[in-house]
């Protein structure tokens, strides 16, 4: 999916609706991964540090994660992640609209 994962930071900039995150490689930072969506945590569950994920679908649309380090406290209670992502929205309708718009010639039949 990805060609070289080692460039997933040129993709998220080039690529990414995010416009947040896609100016910083698509970094999200370290959280606690209950913060992240089910299907992106279920995903997300066997990758090792480096690992991509497929294209997942979402609320917000298509995302690949990329993890960068997983990171447990001492003790094991607690886990931070870094994760990139590249993420391609859904249209909202207003966008589908002026699309169809763009492209409809209308006639005016006049009596």
């Amino acid at each position: 999916l990805i060609a070289d994962p080692n460039l997933f930071e040129n993709y998220a900039k080039l690529y990414s609706d995010d416009r947040t995150t896609a100016i910083n490689g698509g970094d999200l930072g370290f959280f606690a991964p209950e913060n992240l969506s089910s299907q992106v945590r279920a995903a997300i569950a066997g990758l090792d540090d480096g690992q991509i994920t497929p294209v997942i679908t979402t609320q917000e649309g298509f995302e690949i994660i990329k993890l960068v380090q997983r990171i447990a406290s001492i003790d094991g209670s607690d886990t931070r992640i870094n994760v990139r992502r590249i993420l391609l929205r859904y249209p909202t309708f207003e966008e589908l609209l002026a699309e169809e718009r763009e492209r409809a010639t209308i006639y005016r039949f006049v009596r």
